[in-house]
């Protein structure tokens, strides 16, 4: 048959079609670890899009809590 290629061809294909290193069975893949500064940044990306949606965050679930505290007598 033409143009019929063997499964660790067609791996070594797409790794170099994207740019990456092909790995070998039983070698487990890990990903870099980002600095510290990436990670405060994302986590400042992720608080405003919380906050944009509507969806909980640690400082409206305090809120929320002491807000619920005052109305019900708990303090």
């Amino acid at each position: 048959r033409f143009g019929t290629c063997t499964e660790a061809d067609k791996r070594a294909a797409r790794a170099a079609r994207f740019g990456t290193t092909p790995v070998k069975k039983g070698q487990k893949t890990t990903k870099s670890v980002s600095d510290a500064s990436a990670s405060s940044e994302e986590a400042e990306r992720r608080l405003k899009r919380a906050k944009r949606f509507g969806l909980t965050t640690p400082e409206t679930e305090a809120e929320r809590k002491r807000l619920r505290a005052e109305r019900f007598g708990a303090n």
